[in-house]
């Protein structure tokens, strides 16, 4: 009788190990096509604990890595380039301003959309925009001429 319910007792173990093994393997797969494991609120060390319930995990893709640069005082401006706010954004203009002796003015000046044109010559197209970018979470030049 002892060597029955030891012999259940071991089923039960080999069952929580295969249980982790086709986890891991799961989690292995997933990784290998760019994606992480998130794990839900209701999880905690209990269903660790008692056998493993995959309901409770989801995977999530990686989010890639932006091409553009994010503007620091040693870069000089360029198409795409992002600021973390208007207020960066404007610094970085007048610093602009400053450095290449430019009259510039500002002609939208809003939160989330600043257009700005060169007066000192009609004949001299210089133009920015930056606006809002949902993707990238903050501002970021659109066209950039100049000329």
């Amino acid at each position: 009788m002892e060597w029955i319910i030891l012999l259940m007792n071991m089923l039960v173990i080999l069952q929580h190990q295969i249980d982790w093994i086709m986890l891991l393997l799961h989690v292995v797969e997933k990784r290998r096509m760019g994606m992480i494991l998130r794990y839900g609120t209701q999880m905690n060390m209990e269903a660790w604990l008692g056998p493993m319930k995959m309901k409770n995990m989801k995977m999530v893709r990686e989010r890639k890595r932006s091409k553009f640069l994010l503007y620091n005082d040693k870069l000089k401006l360029s198409l795409g380039m992002l600021f973390k706010d208007g207020k960066q954004f404007k610094s970085a203009i007048r610093k602009y301003s400053k450095e290449c002796r430019r009259q510039l003015k500002f002609i939208k000046n809003e939160p989330k959309r600043v257009v700005l044109r060169c007066i000192a010559s009609p004949n001299f197209l210089w133009r920015i925009r930056a606006s809002y970018s949902p993707v990238a979470k903050c501002l970021q030049i659109k066209t950039f001429q100049d000329e």
